[in-house]
Parts: structure tokens; sequence; C-alpha cells
């Protein structure tokens, strides 16, 4: 069994605090002797962790991109550790934080400091997706066979994913969270969210920046938001004006709720605090409105250790996805980044049905490409082909003949990018370089997008073998304001991924 060591990164750019941690993956090929070659991520060990420092803001409301820069420049030369030694990781910019007007730019500038493929996201489903994984929640589920609920409650927003079997049965997001009132230390209001309007509104307050309230209104406020997230977590097909993605979808019954982020640290019956303001926000309040209202509601849940860092392990050890090993790959151009990713919905129940007739392929694509406002000859785009079934070889000819003529009709730029969902990489890629004589291709198998990935990085292959590693990306900053669609994966998919 070979085994390399890379480092990856995980920056959380949130709410109320920035940190990072950095992990050391150890990549293993897990093959038997004649059999294809599978690398996995066998272990994870923690390399490095940064102290937690409140997100700073300059006095504009904007992101203090300088400070924010310095802050993690002095971490990685405390850890040790210059950008090009990244390999892989992810910077969350979360929350309220994604809605600030230079969010984009100042994740622009920390991905140059992060390393060299890192992926840059503010997705609200995303992001649920890597806190579940960064708590254990995703893994517990998988282990102990059962279903979990992981409930990530930041200082902008809360972050949801059902797990079973270690796989995303569904995500949501809602902005509420511990930030939902700046308070100094006498409950003076320092700032007052439109989330926290809505709820001073509910409960019939009247608050507003400037004034000093009481602790009875703080308490109404932070029940207020308890009493509508946990609604939303035992809700199916809940609504309400605060949700940022579509709402929860719950099957079947949920047999624990976990909770993380900095407001469930709080939750833990072993903390305690120096006063009801310490970090300056709601944070407190709501982490007690929550025991009460789950409590009151007979809603058993379990605070993992050092709760506040899900998210930023999740992204530094989750973001990472290896290929299979019987892939096409032409190496001569990777590692590609930022590719976007082209689903066609009209195909989704093609399965081993015959393949499609050319026009109607050609206006399959054309319309998805459109739905994006893409175009194939502009950009290089990567084209999920989960309706490729694993089939005979004659059949597999001609769906590589569709693609490719699809490719040539709409001079696609260069080069051809295939995700398969059957393991028939290798076979789909050989056809397509016969097919595509001039043309690099790659085409990969193995990837699986359950959170949602828009966009992915492919870098080149490790360990002198065939598997490259792939991170698999969210919407970035069009989240916040795109329709939001809910992690679901289809029942062929599930069924696949069993």
């Amino acid at each position: 069994m070979s085994i390399k060591p890379i480092l990856s990164v995980g920056i959380d750019v949130g709410t109320t605090s920035t940190h990072l941690t950095i992990n050391r993956l150890f990549l293993s090929n897990i093959s038997r002797a004649a059999e294809p070659e599978r690398v996995v991520v066998s272990h994870c060990e923690k390399f490095y962790e940064s102290p937690i420092k409140l997100t700073p803001l300059c006095s504009d409301g904007s992101i203090d991109a300088d400070a924010i820069f310095s802050f993690l420049d002095e971490q990685y030369q405390l850890a040790h550790v210059k950008p090009a030694d990244i390999v892989s990781g992810a910077i969350i910019v979360t929350g309220e934080t994604a809605k600030i007007r230079n969010a984009e730019v100042v994740a622009e500038r920390v991905s140059s400091l992060a390393g060299q493929f890192v992926v840059a996201s503010a997705g609200p489903n995303f992001e649920s997706v890597l806190a579940g994984r960064g708590s254990g929640a995703a893994e517990y589920s998988k282990t102990h066979h059962k279903v979990v609920c992981n409930v990530d409650i930041g200082g902008g927003t809360t972050n949801v994913a059902i797990f079973k079997g270690g796989f995303v049965k569904s995500t949501a997001a809602i902005a509420l969270g511990g930030r939902l009132l700046c308070l100094t230390d006498e409950l003076q209001v320092l700032q007052l969210t439109e989330s926290a309007s809505i709820a001073v509104e509910s409960e019939g307050l009247s608050i507003r920046v400037g004034e000093t309230i009481s602790n009875q209104s703080a308490m109404r406020i932070a029940e207020y938001a308890a009493r509508i997230i946990v609604d939303m977590l035992t809700s199916d097909d809940y609504a309400h004006p605060l949700l940022v993605t579509q709402s929860l979808r719950i099957d079947e019954h949920i047999d624990e709720f976990w909770f993380s982020g900095g407001v469930a640290g709080v939750m833990s019956a072993d903390f305690r605090v120096q006063s009801d303001t310490e970090y300056g926000d709601l944070g407190i309040f709501l982490a007690r409105a929550l025991v009460d209202e789950l409590n009151t509601r007979g809603i058993k849940f379990h605070v993992p250790g050092d709760a506040i860092r899900a998210t930023v392990l999740g992204a530094g050890v989750h973001s990472l996805q290896l290929s299979g090993s019987t892939v096409q790959v032409s190496e001569s151009i990777l590692p590609l980044r930022d590719i976007p990713v082209l689903r066609l919905p009209t195909l989704s129940s093609v399965g081993a049905n015959l393949p499609p007739r050319l026009d109607d392929f050609i206006q399959a694509v054309s319309t998805a490409l459109d739905a994006i406002d893409l175009e194939w000859s502009a950009t290089c785009v990567a084209l999920s082909a989960p309706w490729v079934p694993r089939s005979t070889y004659s059949s597999l000819r001609t769906w590589a003949a569709l693609i490719a003529d699809t490719f040539r009709h709409l001079q696609a730029k260069h080069p051809l990018v295939i995700i398969c969902l059957a393991d028939i990489a290798g076979a789909l890629g050989q056809m397509l370089r016969s097919e595509l004589a001039d043309v690099p291709v790659v085409c990969l198998d193995g990837i699986n997008d359950e959170a949602l990935g828009d966009f992915m990085d492919i870098g080149s292959p490790v360990l002198g073998g065939r598997a490259v590693p792939v991170v698999v990306k969210s919407l970035v900053f069009d989240a916040v304001t795109r329709p939001p669609v809910c992690v679901q994966v289809d029942d062929a998919r599930r069924e696949h991924d069993r």
C-alpha cells in the first residue's frame, strides 16, 4: 500500500469569526494485486489550527481584507507552511458575510495566499454539507446506521444537513444566527440585521440602533429565533421569509440532532460564560433559548467537541474527492480550475434506454447552457453524464459518437471534460479520443457531487497512478442572489452510492 501525505487547508470567514485549520491527509492505494488502482483518503491528522478571531470590518461595513490577509499570513508563518505546500481545501465565506459587497474580492485575495488548489465558496447548501462532515455527524450516521440532522449555527445563518448512511439526504439554511443583534455590555444595540427586524416586528417590540434594551427583550428575540429554527428542523416543507434555500425535506424519522457552530458551543452543558454579551451579540441568549426550546419539545441533542470549528474542519478535510483510476486523462492540460458543471435535466430519466437523436441531444445541451448563461464555444465545461449507462461496447460507442458530434457542432472549447456515474470513464474516454483525435479529453468517474457542485477543479494524478484529486464546488457568490436549490440525490444515484 503506497501512502502519500498532502496538506489541506480550511478557512472560514464568517459573520462573527474568522479562523483556519491545516490538516495532513494521507492518500493510500488500497487496491489488491491485479485490481484497478483505488486511491482513498485513508486518514487525516490535524497539522495546525489558528486562534478564532472576530471577523474585522471597516467603518463602512465592508470586510477588512487587509486585516484578514495579515491574520492568515501570520498563521501560515506560525505553521511554517507556504501557499505552495497546500494541495487542497476550501475558503468558505459564510452567512451574512457573503452578502457584503467586497466579499468576493476578499475571497479572491485570500485564495492567492491559501494555495494552488483551493475552492472559494459561499453556497449555503455546500456549507451545510461541510459543517455536517466536519462535526462528525455524517460519519456517525454511516457507522451507526442512523439518520442524523446536523444543525450548524453561526453568526448570520443556521445551516442544516440530514445524513443517512454517510450520504446527504437534504439541506437547508435560514438567516438566523447569533449576530442578529450586535450589543454592548450594557445591551445597547450597535447593529440590527434585516432578520432581527423581522423578529422584532413579530414579537411586537420596538428596537432601534443606539437604544438600550432589557434582558427580557433580548431573550424574546432569541426565543423567536430558536422557535423558528426548531420549527424548520421538525416540519417538512416549512415556509418562512428568512429561508435562504428551499425548505428541509424530511422523508423519515430523524434519529439524532447534532448542533455545531459558535452558538452550539455555548449550548454545551459544561460551557461557562463570563457575561451574557461576552461575544458582543445575541449568541449566548440564542444558545439558552435553543436549549429551552429543544427540552420543551422533548428533542434530545448532541454537541460534538470543538463545535465551532465544524465548518472549517469540513472545508479542510472533506472538500477533496478522488476519481476512479480507470479513467481517461490528457495529463498535459492538468490542473484545470473553475470548470462549470453542465447538467442535462431532460436526460435524467434516460437510464439504460437508447441514446436520443443527435438533434434532440444538441437541443438539450444548448438549453442547459442557456440556463447558466454559457456558450460552450467560449468556456470549457464539464458535462455531467449520469445518463450514460454501463452497457455494451456498441451502445457505448453510440454514446461516444453522440457526445463527439455535439462537441463539434457547438464548436466547443477544448478540452472535453466528461463526468460519468457508472464505472465506464476509461472505455468512454478512449472512444471519445478516437472520435476527437485533436481534442484533449478528461473522462472521470467515481465523483460524488452530492454537495451540489456547480464548478470543479481537477488536479494532476496522485501516487504516480491515474486517480486525480477533484474539488466539486457550489455556486460562489451568485448563491446569495440566485434562486436556491436544495441538495437532493435522485433515486438512481442513491442506489448507486449504496
